[in-house]
């Protein structure tokens, strides 16, 4: 298939569950690590392209933190939007809060996109933003390598994260 940002998504979403195995552990591994060292008052951000993704995100998410989840889309009554950015984790598509957005307190920023321009390069590792108390900033960026073009999107964007990742740290999980 061409490979788009909405169809990666849903070719991921509707894969058997031995296939999204390896995709669900990595969420999970990264969510119990961000436990650990994400301070209580502080938020993560976790980008998809698809409310359908950022459902099953939210779910995965739950997981790890029962009852701190929410999705966030463009979609939303004001009131659930809200509500959502109150939540601990935000599950979020890209249109909604992938550029633009400022929302304090966000000390971790999960990219499951994939995306081919410098514009979301820089954006999306902007998404956490300075904290007053010193406390670091982690971009956390999901790359499937396991397809050509989603490793070379992210060759040709990896000059910009690294320039726009806060403190110029980037993790990258394949």
């Amino acid at each position: 298939i061409g490979l788009n940002t909405k169809q990666y998504e849903r070719v991921l979403l509707e894969a058997t569950k031995e296939q999204r195995e390896s995709f669900d552990q990595s969420i999970l591994t990264m969510l119990n690590w961000s436990k650990k060292m994400i301070k209580s008052k502080n938020k993560i951000l976790i980008l998809t392209n698809t409310i359908a993704g950022t459902e099953y995100v939210k779910q995965l998410a739950e997981q790890v933190f029962p009852g701190e989840c929410a999705s966030y889309y463009s979609s939303m009554k004001p009131k659930e939007k809200e509500a959502a950015l109150k939540k601990r984790i935000i599950s979020a598509t890209e249109g909604s809060l992938g550029t633009g957005a400022d929302i304090k307190g966000i000390q971790h920023v999960y990219n499951i996109l994939t995306y081919s321009n410098k514009i979301g390069a820089k954006q999306y590792p902007g998404r956490g933003r300075k904290i007053d108390d010193k406390t670091p900033i982690v971009y956390v960026e999901f790359v499937n390598m396991e397809y050509r073009r989603t490793y070379l999107q992210f060759q040709k964007r990896r000059p910009y994260l690294r320039k726009y990742a806060k403190g110029n740290k980037i993790i990258i999980i394949s």
